[in-house]
This record gives structure tokens, C-alpha cells and sequence, in this order.
């Protein structure tokens, strides 16, 4: 479903494998989706939506050098991002190694 300019205030996410990373300087909004399918991930902000880590790295690793602030609020997104995923992929591990000695 495209929800794009939808208000989800108030909506309940929960199990909807969607993480807000919050908001740079400049107003984008920052979003983590794990694609429970494939599982990947990808990071959507702004305009863009890029596959995390790899292309989100890539893009926004030397992005805004001009304002050191901008740098460091993109790069702690990213950073959020990955102790996400870490912790996503370790409970998807966990959860398949328990079905399988079952």
C-alpha cells in the first residue's frame, strides 16, 4: 500500500517491521522497514529509498561534509539502523533455529 502523505497519529504499528528514526535539521523524516520476505532492509528518507546497509551507506557516508551537524544527525541514523538490524536478524535467527529443533 502506497501511504504516502497518509497521517498515521495514533495508528498502532506493532509488528508492522517499521522503525522511525527520527528527523534530521532539516525536516526528513528518516524510516527503517525490514521486508519480512527477503529480509531486507531499507531506509527511506526524503525523496530517497535506498537498500540498508549497502546503498544507504554508500549514499549518505560522505554526504554533507559542509555542515558537520547535518553529517553526524545522518550518520547516527545510520547507526540506529544497524543496531536495529543487528537485533532484528539475531531474533530472526533465534526464532528459526527454535522452529527447526522442534
Amino acid at each position: 500500500a502506497n501511504l504516502y502523505g497518509a497521517n498515521l497519529y495514533g495508528a498502532n504499528l506493532y509488528g508492522a517491521n517499521l522503525w522511525d528514526l527520527g528527523q534530521d535539521s532539516r525536516g526528513y523524516r528518516f524510516l527503517l522497514y525490514f521486508n519480512k520476505e527477503d529480509a531486507t532492509f531499507t531506509i527511506r528518507a526524503g525523496c530517497r529509498s535506498l537498500a540498508y546497509p549497502e546503498e544507504a551507506r554508500a549514499h549518505w557516508q560522505t554526504r554533507h561534509e559542509d555542515n558537520p551537524m547535518l553529517h553526524v544527525e545522518v550518520l547516527a541514523k545510520l547507526t540506529m539502523a544497524h543496531l536495529i538490524r543487528v537485533f532484528v536478524l539475531q531474533e530472526r535467527a533465534k526464532a528459526e533455529n527454535k522452529e527447526e529443533a522442534q
